[in-house]
């Protein structure tokens, strides 16, 4: 078996998780914003990123960044935005190393000292307040597991129009425990029918499409 490998990529992680090969706006925006502010404001722009990431109230903190007038209302948003994509970015991958961090981060241009104060957010002390906030947002809908359904036909109604027509009655069950009931018409029944099938027809096809493939 021949193996092949790409020289000066970093190890335990596939080379440019971030920057890939081009970087992405909110890379770009943040190395072109970031340049020529101090490191204290920078501080102030991770301290609302890792707040805010935590569930806290930054609204204070935000607004008084805002009113120091260092930098624009542009270039707080720009770098905000390109804070927050990276280090919401390392947080997903619990396999990141610092130094293959601090490496990608080089490779993007943005000064060290900068660098040195993202790698003390991103894998210091509040790390495990994030990581929980996050994860707490991303708890899972509740999943079907159960559906029954019978056909009712209303012998008498006030409303004549009904009268003798069909309709569906669905019980389904929720992975929580809960429970839903609903009256559907025989015509929305079928649709929800057509429209179940299709998707399952396009989940088959998407899945033998060779691009999707693994092959060993």
């Amino acid at each position: 078996m021949t193996s092949h490998s790409q020289a000066g990529s970093p190890q335990g992680c596939g080379a440019n998780l971030f920057l890939g090969v081009k970087p992405s706006l909110e890379l770009q925006a943040l190395r072109d914003n970031v340049e020529g502010v101090d490191r204290d404001t920078f501080r102030r722009f991770l301290e609302v990123i890792v707040r805010g990431m935590e569930d806290g109230d930054c609204t204070d903190l935000l607004r008084s960044l805002l009113e120091v007038g260092v930098v624009t209302k542009e270039r707080v948003s720009w770098i905000l935005s390109g804070v927050y994509f990276v280090v919401h970015t390392a947080l997903r991958h619990p396999a990141l190393t610092p130094q293959v961090f601090k490496e990608e981060l080089c490779e993007l241009g943005l000064p060290e000292d900068l660098i040195a104060d993202i790698l003390t957010a991103v894998f210091g002390q509040r790390r495990k307040a994030m990581i929980a906030a996050r994860n707490r947002k991303q708890q899972p809908l509740p999943r079907l597991s159960d559906c029954c359904w019978r056909v009712d036909v209303a012998i008498s109604t006030s409303c004549l129009a009904r009268a003798l027509q069909p309709s569906v009655m669905m019980n389904i069950s929720l992975s929580d425990g809960t429970e839903r009931r609903f009256e559907v018409s025989v015509n929305k029944f079928q649709e929800l029918r057509y429209n179940v099938a299709l998707l399952l027809k396009q989940m088959g096809d998407l899945e033998n499409k060779k691009i999707l493939k693994i092959e060993n």
